[in-house]
C-alpha cells in the first residue's frame, strides 16, 4: 500500500514538473507553428523580385510576444525568439506591435501618427531584418517603440537563422504605407467632393489607380457648379447673384460670382440699399472687401470690426433703432470679444455714424481686456497644453469620419496643403467651442495659427 501510494506521488510530482516545463518554455520561445529549418535557410538564398522585399521582423528584447501589424493590418504574433517573414511591395512600411489580443480602432488612432521612428523603407530586390526594439522617452514618461532595420545579408542571414520562423497565415502584403495613405487622400477627397479637392488629390498621386474616377468627378462637379452659375447670373441682378456667392462659397465660379455681384450692385440707385449690400457681401468674408469700391472700403472694413453677432455694424443699426448709448455700451461689455484699438481717425469716423463716447469707450475696455487675457491663457502652459490637445483630439476625430453629408466647398483653390489645413481648422475651430470665456478665445487664435486657412 505505502508503494503504491510513493509512485502515484512520484507521478504526480512528475506531471507537475514537465508541465511547467513546457508551459514556461512555450511562453518564452514558441507563438505558433514553424517553418522547417530547410524552408528558412532556402528562404535566405531565393531572389527576391525588383519591386518586391522580404522582412524577417522579430522582437529584440526577451519580454512578451505581441501582435504584430504591418499598415494597420494584422499579421500574427511574434517574439524575440521567432521571426515573421512578410513579403512585401517595395517602399514605406509602419510596424506596430500591439501587447494585447487585438489592437482597437482607438489604440490606432493613439499611437499609429504619433509613434515618429516605426516607419521603414523596404528596398525592391532586399531582404531586411526588422528588430521592433523600446527606449525610454522622458519626454512622454514611458517607452516609445523604435525600428532598427539591416538589409546586409552578413547581418541579416545570422540573425535570422538564430530564430524559429512562424507559419503565418499571412505570409505577403500588397500594398506599402503610402498605399494606405493614398487611400486615406482618396476617401477625404470624396467626402468633400469638390473639385480643388479631387485636383489636390491627383497632383499629390499622380499615378494612381483613381484618376478616371478623379477626372470623371471634376467633369461632373464643374459641368454643375457652371450650370448654376450660369443660371444664377441670368438676372443680371444682385440677390441671385449673392445667393450663389452664399451657397457656393469658393468654389471655382466663386471669384467671378463676387465680380458679378459688386458691379450689379452699383447700378442700384439707392445708396443706402447699395451700403446694405455692401455689408451683407462682408459678412460672407471680410476678405471680399478688397474688391469693393476704393470709396466704400474703409467704411466696410471697421463696420465688420467686433464678434459678427454684434460688430460695429449691428451697434449703428441698433443706436438708429433707438437704443440707449448705456445699454449698447453694457451689451458690448458683455460679449468678452476683442473689437479693436481704434486710431483717432477711425473714431472720428465713428463718432460721424453717430455712436457716443461712452460707446467707442465701451469697444476700447473690451477690447484692452480680452488682449490682456488671452496674453495671460497663452502664459499659462498647462492651460496652452490642453488647448492643444483638444485641437489634436479633434484632428483624431476627422480621421475617423469616413463617412458624412457632403456638401458644396468652403475651402479655397490653392492646393491640397490648403485643403487640408482648412478642414482641420473647421475642426479645430468646432473643438473650441466645447471651452467657454477666454480659453475658447485663445484656443480659436491657436487654431486659427495652426492651421491657416486663407480664402483669397
Amino acid at each position: 500500500m505505502k508503494l503504491k501510494l510513493r509512485k502515484s506521488k512520484f507521478v504526480l510530482i512528475s506531471t507537475i514538473f514537465i508541465f511547467f516545463t513546457i508551459g514556461c518554455s512555450t511562453t518564452q520561445t514558441y507563438i505558433g507553428p514553424t517553418q522547417p529549418y530547410t524552408v528558412r535557410n532556402s528562404s535566405l538564398d531565393a531572389p527576391v523580385a525588383p519591386d518586391r522585399a522580404i522582412l524577417y521582423i522579430s522582437q529584440y528584447g526577451k519580454g512578451s510576444g505581441c501582435t504584430l501589424y504591418v499598415n494597420r493590418q494584422e499579421i500574427g504574433k511574434v517574439n524575440y525568439y521567432n521571426t515573421i517573414m512578410l513579403d512585401v511591395p517595395a517602399g514605406k512600411h509602419k510596424i506596430l506591435c500591439y501587447f494585447g489580443k487585438k489592437a482597437t480602432q482607438a489604440w490606432f488612432d493613439k499611437h499609429y501618427d504619433t509613434y515618429k521612428n516605426i516607419t521603414m523603407t523596404a528596398t525592391g530586390g532586399k531582404k531586411h531584418s526588422v528588430f521592433y526594439r523600446w527606449k525610454h522617452d522622458k519626454s512622454y514618461g514611458y517607452n516609445r517603440p523604435y525600428l532598427v532595420v539591416y538589409n546586409d545579408p552578413k547581418v541579416v542571414n545570422p540573425y535570422v537563422k538564430k530564430r524559429f520562423l512562424l507559419n503565418m497565415p499571412v505570409a505577403s502584403l500588397n500594398t506599402n504605407h503610402q498605399d494606405l495613405k493614398e487611400s486615406v487622400a482618396w476617401t477625404n477627397a470624396q467626402n468633400a467632393n469638390t473639385v480643388d479637392g479631387y485636383q489636390s488629390f491627383l497632383t499629390n498621386y499622380p499615378n494612381t489607380k483613381h484618376k478616371e474616377e478623379a477626372d470623371s468627378a471634376i467633369s461632373t462637379i464643374s459641368k454643375r457648379e457652371k450650370d448654376d452659375f450660369d443660371k444664377a447670373m441670368s438676372s443680371r441682378k444682385f440677390d441671385p447673384a449673392f445667393v450663389y456667392l452664399k451657397d457656393h462659397l469658393n468654389q471655382q465660379y466663386a471669384q467671378k460670382a463676387l465680380e458679378n455681384a459688386i458691379a450689379y450692385n452699383k447700378k442700384i440707385k439707392s445708396s443706402k440699399a447699395r451700403i446694405g449690400n455692401y455689408q451683407r457681401l462682408a459678412s460672407l468674408d471680410e476678405k471680399f472687401i478688397a474688391s469693393f469700391p476704393s470709396s466704400i472700403r474703409y467704411e466696410m472694413s471697421l463696420m465688420q470690426v467686433g464678434p459678427s453677432e454684434f460688430n460695429v455694424a449691428k451697434i449703428i443699426e441698433l443706436k438708429k433703432e433707438g437704443l440707449s448709448p448705456s445699454i449698447i455700451a453694457a451689451k458690448i461689455m458683455a460679449t468678452n470679444q476683442r473689437y479693436k484699438n481704434f486710431e483717432i481717425d477711425e473714431i472720428k469716423f465713428l463718432k460721424k455714424k453717430g455712436l457716443s463716447d461712452s460707446i467707442i469707450e465701451s469697444m476700447l475696455k473690451t477690447t484692452a481686456t480680452y488682449d490682456n487675457q488671452v496674453k495671460q491663457v497663452q502664459q499659462n502652459k498647462e492651460m496652452m497644453a490642453s488647448i492643444q490637445k483638444l485641437i489634436q483630439e479633434s484632428q483624431k476625430q476627422k480621421s475617423r469620419r469616413s463617412s458624412f453629408k457632403r456638401q458644396p466647398a468652403r475651402y479655397s483653390n490653392q492646393g491640397s496643403n490648403q485643403v487640408g489645413s482648412c478642414l482641420q481648422q473647421k475642426l479645430a475651430m468646432e473643438a473650441c467651442r466645447k471651452v467657454g470665456g477666454f480659453m475658447r478665445s485663445a484656443c480659436e487664435i491657436t487654431a486659427k495659427s495652426t492651421y491657416p486657412c486663407q480664402t483669397r
